[in-house]
């Protein structure tokens, strides 16, 4: 459950841009986290020591911080838009009677431009980066990525449209976590088929 507070504002600048600034705090309690801990189980008859991972609901999760957005209508066929989100976040779980902590400050910032062709057609490039993430005993690693896509308008009224897309570009999505524990340190890399090409009608 969360609970959040916005306060925002919204400026137009010379008829060619969109500002929008807005400042949050959000408190959510039992939020989803995973957990590690260092234990011992017997297998094949002999006692090893294994490191558990499971979900668990975090005591609260905080966050104050600042999103600002701005739309610019930069040509009268090219409109890029901007967003960067930065904040502050805390982390509090407890779970087999051990209390943890962790808080860090976190952002995120994603750029969409989108450029209107000859014959219909728009071409749309958009980024992201997301900084480390704070984790209830480590933390996550920056990444980034980059997709691009075209689209044509076809039919009267533009009723039918066909698109061409090429998501992470540059093949960066990827996810890379450290975990600390009383007795381990883990290091965990994954990385998922995500550059992909996509058609649609």
């Amino acid at each position: 459950f969360t609970n959040s507070f916005e306060l925002s504002y919204l400026k137009e600048i010379a008829q060619k841009h969109n500002l929008l600034v807005s400042l949050y705090y959000r408190n959510t309690n039992n939020a989803i986290t995973d957990f590690y801990v260092d234990t011992t189980l017997t297998l094949n008859d002999q006692v090893q020591h294994v490191l558990l991972s499971y979900p668990i609901n975090a005591s609260t999760r905080n966050s104050y911080g600042a999103e600002f957005t701005l739309r610019s209508q930069l040509t009268r066929t090219w409109d890029l838009t901007t967003n960067v989100n930065l904040a502050q976040t805390k982390i509090n779980a407890t779970s087999n009677g051990d209390n943890l902590s962790n808080q860090g400050l976190v952002w995120f910032g994603k750029l969409n431009s989108n450029t209107k062709l000859p014959w219909d057609l728009t071409l749309q490039i958009s980024a992201e980066y997301e900084s480390k993430r704070i984790l209830t005993q480590g933390e996550r690693m920056p990444s980034w990525s980059a997709d691009a896509g075209i689209k044509k308008d076809l039919l009267k009224n533009k009723a039918l449209s066909v698109s061409l897309g090429l998501n992470d570009i540059f093949n960066t999505d990827r996810s890379l976590t450290y975990t600390t524990t009383s007795f381990s340190e883990q290091e965990n890399y994954r990385k998922r088929l995500s550059r992909e090409v996509r058609l649609n009608v």
